[in-house]
């Protein structure tokens, strides 16, 4: 729960499912936010396995790193010019597997 003065968020999940030796493969792809919504992204990995993700250059995010203990985006740093979208790939690492889904922010 936020205290107050916190900007609250509204969380967009994205699922990432792992069977070992295959890439993970994350619903949705690619994870749609709106920063003026106060979007938020939460990854979670549906077989409880650890996993790491890995925002390329720049990331739209305070952070450009998140694992399963804290998977929490937080609001988008960018902001798109109106009728823009912003569109970022990011590495999703479980195991010794890995795939590079997107985000898209728009204003």
């Amino acid at each position: 729960m936020a205290e107050p003065g916190e900007a609250k968020f509204e969380q967009q999940t994205v699922k990432i499912y792992h069977t070992p030796g295959k890439a993970p493969t994350c619903v949705p792809d690619p994870i749609v936010i709106s920063k003026k919504q106060k979007h938020e992204v939460v990854w979670t990995c549906q077989s409880q396995e650890n996993f790491t993700v890995v925002m390329q250059s720049p990331s739209p995010f305070a952070q450009s790193a998140f694992t399963q203990d804290d998977s929490h985006s937080g609001e988008p740093i960018l902001t798109p010019d109106t009728g823009k979208q912003l569109q970022f790939k990011y590495t999703v690492i479980v195991g010794k597997d890995t795939a590079d889904p997107g985000v898209i922010i728009e204003p």
